[in-house]
């Protein structure tokens, strides 16, 4: 039996009784979640923060907040099962077993992922390069697992999937397919067979939730201080840590990290432009479909790094990967402004850049003419191109 909690079973509770259906298929694609990441399985992503049952819990919460900005605007039926089955399933890529679910993993390089590494489980565990891969490419992996699962009944996902409404199959495959990375922009406005329903504005709702689930109830800081956790991944278990999510008002959001006086006189404004200024400028189009769609949410100008002299320094390594991550932000942004002023004077309409990969930013050009319009990707390396850097592109 699903494990709802009342915020949960508020939401579902507005799903009409003609629909009955759609709450008992949430059900046991809750179960299907609770599965997956309950205590026993192996995680094959490992040393990295929570994805499981209490971070689809907190999502459902933010997103439960986002749509009071505005009560007169509701959700259909349809649109609240979409959203509460791509919380519970946007991130289950990240338990693929693509060594074991060989049909998923081709599947996935179907809808466009790239690995470019063979998986071999060495003492029943991937490498270190292995999860990277997995973790890259896990909102496609969710995509094709749901696609997969829908189609044959098979996998721990079988069952739930084959009894998802037909019509609704592909709009939860975008849903959580572009819940991360992808540019939300290009989630298409409206459901596939229903076309009053908002596959975009569900979308956004659940990645925005997603984003906002950085506090410091995600992690155990414990954890990060008593295991061999690398620092580009510890970096992330500290900022958890010293983060807190406000709403300060029905629409307004504000983010405060917690560093020792010391470190912030010294990284602060470091950790202010890594972190805090990096998470409202990646927002902005998402911010911006929710606020054309009624929800008016906002992130404040007055988020900040503020001092508490109760809490430790940050570890030296630490300190290290933000000034890691900084450094390759600079590099790629001068490239990125250096070709965005070269195809701006050709005529080029260009998006803002965004993350592609830890050392790779990409850049969407559109060209019009008339009735015609071209369009481009760009993706921005750091150092130089290594021939997999070219898989995506062969």
């Amino acid at each position: 039996m699903a494990n709802f909690t009342e915020i949960e079973e508020e939401l579902i509770g507005r799903i009409s009784n003609q629909n009955n259906r759609l709450k008992t298929n949430l059900a046991k694609i809750r179960e299907v979640m609770e599965d997956l990441w309950s205590s026993d399985p192996v995680r094959i992503i490992q040393h990295f923060t929570d994805h499981g049952i209490k971070h689809s819990e907190r999502i459902v919460r933010y997103a439960c907040q986002i749509l009071d900005t505005n009560n007169e605007i509701g959700l259909s039926d349809q649109e609240i099962y979409l959203l509460l089955s791509g919380i519970y399933l946007h991130d289950i890529g990240m338990q693929c077993d693509v060594a074991k679910l060989a049909d998923i993993k081709t599947k996935a390089e179907e809808f466009g992922a790239k690995f470019n590494i063979e998986f071999k489980l060495c003492d029943g565990n991937y490498s270190k390069e292995m999860q990277k891969a997995i973790r890259k490419n896990h909102q496609i992996l969710t995509a094709a697992w749901i696609d997969y699962s829908n189609r044959t009944g098979e996998s721990v996902l079988g069952p739930a999937a084959k009894e998802i409404d037909p019509r609704l199959v592909n709009d939860l495959i975008d849903i959580c397919k572009y819940h991360s990375t992808f540019s939300i922009n290009d989630c298409p406005i409206y459901s596939t067979y229903y076309p009053t329903e908002r596959k975009q504005l569900i979308a956004a709702l659940l990645r925005f939730a997603d984003e906002l689930d950085i506090e410091a109830n995600r992690v155990t800081l414990e954890t990060a201080k008593n295991f061999s956790i690398e620092p580009d991944n510890g970096v992330f278990w500290w900022m958890h840590n010293r983060t807190d999510i406000h709403f300060i008002t029905a629409n307004m959001i504000q983010i405060t990290i917690q560093l020792h006086p010391n470190d912030r006189a010294n990284y602060g404004s470091l950790i202010q432009e890594v972190f805090i200024d990096e998470f409202r400028k990646k927002n902005e189009p998402v911010v911006d479909i929710l606020c054309r769609n009624g929800f008016p949410i906002h992130i404040s100008s007055d988020s900040k790094v503020i001092e508490n002299d109760r809490l430790g320094l940050l570890p030296r390594d630490i300190v290290q990967a933000i000034q890691k991550i900084k450094k390759h932000e600079n590099i790629q942004s001068s490239l990125a402004e250096e070709i965005k002023g070269w195809l701006e004077s050709i005529g080029y309409n260009i998006s803002p850049p965004r993350k592609f990969s830890a050392r790779a930013l990409d850049i969407d050009a559109t060209l019009g003419r008339g009735l015609l319009q071209q369009r481009v990707l760009i993706r921005c390396f750091e150092g130089e191109v290594r021939q997999t850097d070219l898989g995506g592109f062969l």
